[in-house]
């Protein structure tokens, strides 16, 4: 349709605009093939004549060229506005109505319609084409073609309604899953010069969207040649109560690390055995571990976790506390190079003996407040006890006083019958 468009503007433009057409130009019109006439009229010598007959011809081939543009880009219109869901009328004449309610059909398309005709024309591909809506959000876009002019509308500020549309960080995901990466850098673009930040679970998806990517092209990097199986270097130390890892994914401990992380995990930790394997995810390699353990663990209390760049820990908590004189149960040269982690060892060491401090200080302590508690408890029991006691003596006070009323009454009866005999005693005395 370009094409088209531009060698009809070519030819429009190498063309002078005739004024007045000559006897030879109305001859030329009246022939069948205005370029023989001219032929002929070239040969009897007749050149300017000619050349007024060629420009008719340059002419008509224009108006031609123009019409078969202009049907090209009404096909091209419709079919957009039938993909994006544009009104078809109920006439059954199978046109479709754009958003301003201009009319498309397809059978004006088959026409081969005169440049007059063409020009005169009220609904033009053009029209069409403007009133057909533009996607203003990523989901509409069914291209990343669509999606970058998409961008560019949202730069240059031409794309009314897509504010509140186009959510930049939602664009960016569903560009990045559409593996449409032009799209999705231009929307980070964006982002940055709108000074808004991703959140975490926007890099987390797109960073599980690489992690799948790089697993299916480790997979298929696979190759009998390089499938292969590497047991893994291991460092160990010990304390009294653990047992620590370090397993590298390398067959030597001094190799230089070519392998970062590894896929496909798999690890058993039991009472006797430690089994670790993973495919490297730069080398398409099998990395493995499986250690019979010199003496029974506590699966339940154990751990593992990855640890620095192409090295998995383990943390190996004993059955009983004590040292183990090897690693491994076996005597026999192990199939993987192992040797003592020195650092690991040294820090569990000071670890430990710090340990043992605090537990002996947190022993003192314990020990210091169990007598502390000992002595309150028995000043309490003491303050209980003397407490029983003295309700105890009031208790007996209580039930001794009828008693004493009664005696102190009776006391106190005698002494007035005392007096009375006296008296008695007196009056005779001083009768007689």
């Amino acid at each position: 349709r370009r094409t088209m468009a531009a060698m009809a503007a070519f030819l429009l433009l190498s063309t002078p605009l005739l004024t007045a057409a000559s006897t030879a130009a109305a001859t030329c019109a009246q022939a069948a093939e205005p370029r023989q006439a001219a032929a002929q009229l070239y040969a009897t010598g007749q050149d300017a004549d000619a050349d007024e007959c060629l420009t008719f011809a340059l002419a008509n081939l224009t108006a031609q060229l123009e019409a078969l543009a202009a049907e090209a880009e009404t096909v091209h219109a419709y079919r957009e506005a039938r993909r994006r869901g544009a009104t078809l009328r109920d006439d059954a004449s199978g046109c479709v109505v754009g958003a301003d309610g201009a009319s498309l059909c397809l059978h004006a398309a088959h026409a081969s319609p005169s440049p007059a005709d063409t020009a005169s024309s009220p609904t033009t591909a053009a029209s069409v084409a403007a009133a057909i809506a533009a996607p203003r959000s990523l989901s509409e876009c069914e291209t990343q073609a669509d999606a970058l002019s998409l961008l560019q509308r949202l730069e240059s500020g031409a794309c009314d309604g897509c504010d509140e549309a186009v959510q930049l960080e939602a664009s960016l995901l569903l560009a990045a899953q559409r593996h449409w990466w032009d799209a999705a850098r231009g929307f980070v673009d964006l982002l940055r010069a709108s000074n808004l930040t991703v959140t975490s679970e926007t890099r987390s998806a797109l960073t599980a969207l690489r992690d799948g990517s790089d697993s299916v092209l480790s997979l298929l990097r696979q190759t009998r040649l390089d499938e292969a199986t590497i047991r893994c270097a291991v460092l160990w130390a010990q304390g009294e109560r653990a047992v620590h890892l370090s397993v590298k994914f390398a067959s030597r401990l001094d190799a230089p690390v070519t392998v970062l992380n590894v896929d496909n995990e798999k690890v058993e930790i039991n009472e006797t055995h430690v089994l670790f394997s993973g495919i490297g995810r730069q080398k398409p390699k099998t990395y493995i571990v499986e250690i019979e353990l010199f003496e029974p663990i506590d699966p339940a209390l154990s751990s593992w976790a990855f640890g620095s760049v192409g090295t998995v820990r383990f943390t190996l908590v004993k059955a009983e506390r004590r040292e183990w004189e090897r690693l491994s149960k076996s005597n026999d040269a192990l199939p993987f190079k192992h040797r003592v982690w020195w650092e690991k060892q040294e820090q569990i060491v000071e670890d430990e003996k710090k340990l043992k401090r605090e537990e002996a200080a947190a022993a003192r302590e314990k020990a210091a407040l169990e007598q502390i508690a000992a002595q309150q408890e028995r000043e309490r029991v003491a303050a209980v006890k003397a407490k029983e006691e003295e309700e105890e003596r009031r208790a007996r006070r209580h039930s001794q006083l009828p008693l004493l009323y009664a005696a102190t009454a009776a006391a106190e009866a005698l002494v007035a019958a005392a007096e009375q005999g006296e008296e008695a005693t007196a009056t005779a005395i001083e009768a007689g």
